[in-house]
């Protein structure tokens, strides 16, 4: 009788279980006297088979269609041979075929198909490499104040140490600004004293003691804003913070391989580079200015200078001089768009409200209003008045906001005006808001004696 090696297996164990050897050899399907040989290591072993059992479905076509077409076209997927194997030889390659031509596909790869890559595992050390990545929360949707936040996170990690930090960054737009970014990066290093390398393009595995990372610490990012129930956050500085939490929880998993690798780390130098751009820039007769495919509006009374700008990732300060002049948040393009306005209408309302009639076809009128409530305003306001003169009386609603210093107080003047019936104008405004109107002092005028006039004239050469 020859045994198969299960039931040897089986026998063994029962055996070295204390059973005996007739329960054993009962318990294994074998006889006793089979017992007694394996013991003794004298059963005879089934010789393996090198011959097939039954017909090869596929032996009309796999040395002559398949393997040579596999051979030139290594990607071509099991299915999609038997598809074309159905579609050229109807009814002879049925369904039921489909596990042995992923069978035969994955020997002939294994036999004869092209040879794969190899990793290299790399030996660590402290204070030796320090990785940098860019990374998305894929899946995730963040909005700062209800408004889209289209960006990427910047991660660096020590390899030795797994120190982490990370923050929120912008994508650059197009060839030239990947190049920039290279360029800034490279000054960077240099002036940590770093060498800057870069890994192949598309082969993330050899930045991987930072890619893995990735997936650890986005997984915490997730985890935690659905901890908080919202993914909305009122500025970008809550939402830096908010990263910056989640990543120090990480830090402090690795605190003792931290303390480690201190030691091994170069002193910082004495002072801290520049994170900052600068750039000149003349401001148009428009007041405003163009910073990286952004239009800013700036005070009117800048009009024709030049000004230095300073352009960090979230602000832009200008500079006449050494005086700084004007600062604000840094805007950038919605994605799918290159170009973007921040137009802030405090800077134009003076010389807008002079001219008031340029508002209804101005270039910057939708950017003028200060948010969405106004341009819906704005559009109730056509709806009632002549385009003309609704951009009139906008442009007088804009001027009493920008001496209020309370936007929305006048927002709701306007809505409640066009919500009651009667005349809209803007007195009817300013009675809404609780303002009076000016009373024009009453002026006595009297009538001097018209004969002076005859006498001026004889004076002058007499009455014609």
């Amino acid at each position: 009788m020859t045994l198969n090696a299960s039931q040897v297996s089986y026998y063994m164990t029962q055996r070295k279980k204390g059973v005996t050897q007739h329960i054993s050899a009962m318990k294994a399907g074998i006889s006793v006297r089979s017992g007694r040989r394996i013991e003794k290591d004298q059963w005879s072993k089934a010789g393996e088979c090198y011959w097939r059992t039954r017909k090869d479905p596929l032996e009309a076509v796999w040395d002559s269609m398949l393997a040579p077409l596999l051979k030139e076209r290594p990607a071509l997927m099991p299915t999609t041979l038997l598809e074309m194997l159905q579609d050229k030889y109807p009814g002879q390659y049925p369904n039921s075929l489909r596990r042995t031509m992923q069978r035969r596909v994955r020997e002939w790869k294994l036999l004869y198909g092209a040879e794969q890559e190899v990793m290299f595992r790399q030996r660590h050390k402290p204070g030796l490499r320090g990785l940098s990545d860019f990374t998305e929360l894929k899946g995730v949707v963040v909005t700062i104040a209800g408004k889209l936040l289209a960006h990427k996170l910047y991660h660096f990690r020590l390899e030795w140490s797994h120190w982490s930090w990370m923050r929120a960054a912008w994508k650059q737009q197009g060839e030239d600004g990947r190049r920039e970014l290279t360029e800034r990066y490279a000054a960077l290093c240099q002036h940590y004293g770093m060498q800057c390398v870069h890994n192949n393009a598309g082969r993330g595995h050899e930045n991987g003691s930072v890619e893995s990372a990735h997936g650890h610490l986005k997984r915490r990012i997730r985890q935690a804003l659905i901890l908080r129930g919202s993914n909305d956050f009122s500025t970008l500085e809550e939402y830096q913070a908010f990263i910056t939490q989640q990543v120090m929880r990480h830090n402090r998993n690795n605190q003792d391989l931290v303390k480690e690798e201190r030691p091994h780390l170069k002193p910082l130098p004495l002072r801290r580079r520049a994170d900052y751009d600068e750039l000149t820039v003349r401001v148009s007769s428009s007041s405003t200015i163009n910073v990286r495919h952004v239009i800013y509006s700036v005070p009117s009374r800048l009009v024709g200078q030049l000004l230095r700008v300073r352009l960090w990732d979230d602000r832009l300060s200008c500079y006449v001089g050494s005086n700084e002049v004007m600062s604000c948040p840094r805007v950038r393009p919605e994605k799918g768009k290159t170009r973007a306005r921040r137009i802030d209408f405090r800077h134009v309302i003076d010389s807008l409200a002079k001219k008031p009639g340029a508002f209804c076809h101005a270039t910057l009128r939708n950017d003028i209003l200060p948010d969405d409530e106004w341009r819906r305003l704005w559009r109730r306001l056509c709806n009632h008045l002549e385009p003309e003169m609704a951009g009139r009386l906008m442009v007088h609603a804009l001027k009493l906001a920008a001496g209020y210093d309370d936007i929305p107080v006048v927002a709701r003047g306007m809505e409640q005006m066009l919500n009651t019936p009667g005349e809209v104008d803007l007195y009817r405004l300013m009675r809404f808001l609780g303002m009076k109107e000016k009373e024009l002092p009453a002026v006595s005028v009297v009538q001097h004696n018209l004969s002076s006039y005859e006498q001026l004239l004889r004076g002058k050469g007499g009455l014609q």
